[in-house]
């Protein structure tokens, strides 16, 4: 997606977002099988902000020993912005994962990304992603606990996107007692670009900070929860004009079935 898309604007957002997946083979070492997200925002004022998110999966993972575990997965993927076309992508994502015990492990995945825009041919092109991370259980495993690191590097049809990303995340959640549960997400990003920016003549490099927090409960039913959400995200620039601050709460109900 665009990571410059914002508006020195407030407004309310309502949001909807369905996933759901069939197994053609379901067994203890092997899982094959197919799914599909759906994700759609309506916003009150800013409209040409409103996104529409189809993503299919076809999936594959097999257990190899107690502790090696593998899995590839094909996601092809269509884009709406304000119910125009935006971006087509497709997404291959092998992985690894190799469990040191029943509470700790670490992951490695490779993603690969072909990505049309419609509308900006110029961010159009090619690009993949290297990650690792370690996970480890925590407070009599009420917690878990992951640390990781991503590389990705995109190689795009107009110069001034080409660019390379360095991210470490955090992700904390936390089972509560009388059923709630607490995610601490964080995240730090150097973004630099390749060449320099034709609208301001200078190599363009990018700091970006984001910490999100949510607490979760079950609403009347197990199956049906409810989200009190907040994320903060601050992207600074050396080129003034792609640096924003934003803040984003939200309140939301899921379902599992």
């Amino acid at each position: 997606m665009n990571d410059d898309l914002a508006a020195d604007a407030g407004d309310f957002v309502a949001s909807a977002y369905f996933s759901g997946q069939y197994r053609f083979i379901n067994t203890f070492s092997r899982k094959i099988g197919v799914g599909y997200s759906h994700y759609q925002t309506r916003h009150f004022d800013i409209t040409d902000f409103d996104m529409v998110a189809g993503i299919l999966s076809f999936f594959y993972q097999e257990r190899f020993t107690e502790r090696l575990y593998i899995s590839l997965r094909y996601d092809p993927s269509f884009y709406l912005l304000d119910y125009e076309n935006y971006m087509q992508r497709h997404q291959l994502s092998p992985s690894l994962l190799f469990r040191f015990n029943e509470s700790a492990g670490l992951r490695f995945s490779y993603d690969y990304m072909n990505s049309n825009y419609f509308t900006d041919k110029g961010r159009s092109g090619q690009g993949y992603r290297l990650g690792a991370d370690f996970f480890s259980l925590l407070f009599a495993n009420r917690a878990e606990l992951t640390l990781g690191i991503d590389y990705r590097a995109y190689d795009t049809d107009h110069p001034d996107f080409a660019r390379d990303h360095v991210r470490y995340r955090f992700e904390l959640l936390w089972r509560l007692p009388e059923d709630f549960r607490f995610t601490a997400r964080a995240y730090k990003e150097t973004v630099r670009y390749d060449n320099i920016d034709s609208s301001s003549a200078a190599y363009r490099d990018d700091d970006k900070y984001s910490w999100a927090f949510e607490l979760s409960h079950p609403f009347y039913y197990d199956w049906l929860q409810v989200h009190l959400q907040n994320r903060y995200t601050s992207n600074e620039s050396n080129i003034e004009s792609y640096s924003y601050d934003k803040n984003v709460t939200g309140l939301a109900l899921s379902a599992k079935f």
